[in-house]
């Protein structure tokens, strides 16, 4: 792991009561990093200790609604660095299985750990799917509640461009593929149920329609729960690709 990482997380690791010399701090140094020429974060997908950062920022102390498009897509990055390190792993137990006759370094530990990760993939991805469906409930329930008519169709066409028929989808929908999709299709269609069913009790009365969504601070605790376990995910590969370098960065760190 290069030492702009390192930072990032040491950073993030002390700002955790949220104060402003902290936030202060972790803006400064993204700054001077992504303001040199030759620095990798100018040229490079952010790295997951600052997305998630940025994430943690959204959602805490309270979840920023006007921002909550930006979290969708800074948690489908997060997501894309996990996916490379289910690949990496399985990568790496497939060429163990290959090169079964030479020694890769790799310890029967290592290999479990490594398993793991792969065996996880499938429940982790739905686990992201279904956090970004509840924001986006979250989201629209809202601005239902306390915006207008006019906010409450365009963030729906945004967020179900399949059902809009719409160009305009907000950037983080494009990391889903075909049956995700579909499965936010359903959400939409959620949405025009409760939709039809509010005219039709303006017009012959009724219960008030409602739609089930998370409370905040269950959103909150699903959130850094999956920031969590992606980050140890992120960590467990690293640790066991380069130990030395990893050993001697948990040793200097341990001394902050």
């Amino acid at each position: 792991m290069d030492t702009v990482r390192v930072e990032l997380r040491r950073l993030a690791h002390n700002s955790r009561a949220h104060s402003f010399q902290d936030f202060k701090n972790i803006y400064s140094f993204i700054s001077e990093h992504l303001s040199a020429e030759d620095s990798k974060l100018a040229v490079k997908a952010p790295p997951p200790e600052l997305l998630a950062q940025l994430g943690r920022n959204l959602i805490h102390p309270d979840i920023l609604v006007e921002c909550i498009p930006d979290l969708l897509e800074a948690l489908a990055n997060i997501e894309r660095w996990r996916r490379k390190v289910w690949e990496r792993a399985d990568l790496v137990l497939v060429s163990d299985k290959y090169w079964h006759d030479y020694s890769t370094g790799l310890t029967e530990t290592d290999k479990r750990v490594l398993q793991a990760i792969v065996d996880s993939h499938e429940v982790i991805r739905i686990n992201f799917v279904e956090i970004s469906r509840q924001y986006c409930h979250w989201h629209l329930h809202h601005i239902w509640a306390h915006g207008s008519v006019n906010e409450f169709l365009q963030t729906f066409n945004r967020y179900f461009p399949m059902l809009a028929n719409t160009a305009q989808a907000y950037p983080f929908l494009q990391h889903l593929d075909a049956p995700e999709t579909s499965k936010f299709a359903d959400s939409g269609k959620v949405w025009v149920k409760f939709i039809s069913d509010w005219l039709t009790k303006l017009t012959e009365g009724g219960p008030d329609p409602k739609v089930e969504v998370r409370t905040e601070e269950e959103l909150q605790r699903e959130t850094t729960a999956y920031l969590t376990l992606v980050q140890k995910q992120i960590d467990t590969l690293e640790k066991i690709l380069d130990k030395e370098k990893y050993e001697y960065r948990i040793r200097n760190e341990s001394r902050t």
